[in-house]
């Protein structure tokens, strides 16, 4: 006897597939979404780690203007582009951290000497 997976009939068959679908569509965008803020987290724990704080916030307000709704950059920051421009990367990062549901107190404040590049022995 063979198993089947999907009905015989054309409705309930169609109903199924597309079930199936739209089940796969959800957990590929369930799946980008936590491989983007795990990204954001590995960003922010090894910056943390090797003391390269002042880059990841770099990579972070970088990431936040390319992709930040124009609301949510306007909120964080009334010059965006200025800011990236000066160096000043702490508020358009913390928004992006904050987006991807981490806390922005993970990175080192600005104000404290980084440490030397990890070297390996």
């Amino acid at each position: 006897m063979m198993l089947k997976i999907y009905p015989d009939r054309r409705w309930p068959a169609f109903l199924r597939v597309l079930a199936d679908t739209v089940v796969f569509f959800w957990t590929v965008v369930w799946a980008y979404l936590g491989w983007l803020i795990y990204q954001t987290v590995m960003v922010v724990r090894i910056a943390a780690m090797t003391g390269r704080a002042e880059a990841a916030r770099a990579v972070l307000a970088y990431r936040a203007v390319s992709s930040l709704s124009f609301r949510q950059l306007m909120s964080a920051s009334p010059d965006p582009v200025g800011d990236l421009a000066e160096h000043r990367y702490d508020r358009l990062a913390t928004a992006m951290m904050k987006r991807a549901g981490i806390d922005p107190k993970r990175l080192p404040p600005p104000d404290l000497p980084e440490l030397p590049p990890h070297r390996e022995r």
